[in-house]
């Protein structure tokens, strides 16, 4: 018994007191703060080549590149990402469901700036900026980080590009059955061609990456090993895909190399070894090149936020 009720009051009158009886329906209830709800994300991706943020496609004039600031043109520009990693503001790292397209699947995506064909001399051709996904996130969560490894997955690797799911049927992003795809294909020709000594000069200055040092024969059902893996880790603990873009700087990337020109090896840098243009490059997404790892202790330049609107 309520100790502020009278002991004349009737159930009906102490219902109507509490509005207990009869209530205000269900639907009217607001959802509780730990709901979860699938929420569609969409991550921006650029690729630029200065500090200025001028974007990179086949109509571009690529200047100021390198240490002879070196203009040219783009022949590509894509590269594959997985386990792409959001974190919210209530401190969850949540991994992406990425959908399905031409340029996604369940692991892998792949962004595409060459907005023409035939090495930016054909006819236009879909490209994608973006990646696209959902997330369960509750209804006070928003997302506040990002992690993403540029390449694609060991357990894909290595498979027959024919019989593979889109993105991962693109023949020119792979090397063959051992070595895998390439992870990253950035190919410019530089306005006086590439001065190359000993051997003849090339039209192209290219950057694939992909895993080196492979053992072992997928095509009879062979593990394959590769000592040096080459994957990217890259991280933003501070990301709003609501009002920033992450951008690929081709331009820092390519900051230690005279792109005029070549010193060994292919020209550029196709993941060789020994190959004299690798290391700088791979120092600007802290990978050790000795060894195909993350540097652990370095960061990494290549990548960076920039504000969507300033683009």
């Amino acid at each position: 018994m309520l100790s502020n009720v009278p002991e004349t009051f009737t159930p009906l009158g102490l219902c109507l007191i509490l509005a207990a009886c009869g209530g205000s329906s269900s639907t009217d209830t607001p959802e509780p703060d730990d709901a979860i709800t699938s929420t569609a994300v969409t991550i921006p991706f650029a690729g630029v080549f200065n500090s200025s943020n001028d974007t990179i496609n086949c109509e571009a004039d690529l200047s100021g590149l390198g240490t002879a600031g070196t203009s040219a043109s783009l022949e590509d520009f894509r590269f594959y990402l997985h386990n792409i990693v959001l974190t919210t503001s209530q401190g969850r790292d949540l991994p992406l469901a990425l959908e399905d397209s031409d340029f996604q699947n369940g692991e892998v995506a792949l962004l595409d700036f060459q907005n023409r064909a035939d090495k930016c001399a054909g006819d236009p051709k879909p490209t994608n900026a973006a990646v696209t996904g959902s997330l369960p996130l509750r209804a006070a969560e928003r997302v506040t980080g990002l992690s993403f490894t540029v390449g694609v997955p060991e357990n894909l690797n290595h498979q027959n590009t024919a019989a593979a799911a889109s993105p991962l049927n693109v023949a020119s992003m792979f090397w063959n059955w051992q070595g895998g795809y390439k992870f990253m294909r950035l190919d410019i020709a530089p306005q006086d061609g590439v001065i190359r000594t000993g051997v003849p000069d090339a039209p192209a200055w290219n950057f694939h990456l992909g895993s080196t040092s492979c053992q072992g024969d997928p095509e009879v059902g062979e593990t394959v090993v590769c000592d040096r893996p080459n994957r990217v880790d890259i991280g933003f603990p501070r990301f709003d895909p609501d009002i920033q873009t992450v951008a690929l700087d081709y331009g820092a990337l390519i900051g230690s190399a005279n792109v005029a020109m070549d010193e060994g090896a292919a020209p550029g840098c196709m993941s060789g070894a020994t190959d004299p243009e690798c290391p700088g490059i791979a120092g600007t997404l802290a990978l050790d090149w000795d060894n195909g790892q993350m540097k652990p202790s370095a960061s990494q330049t290549a990548f960076r936020l920039i504000n969507t609107a300033d683009l």
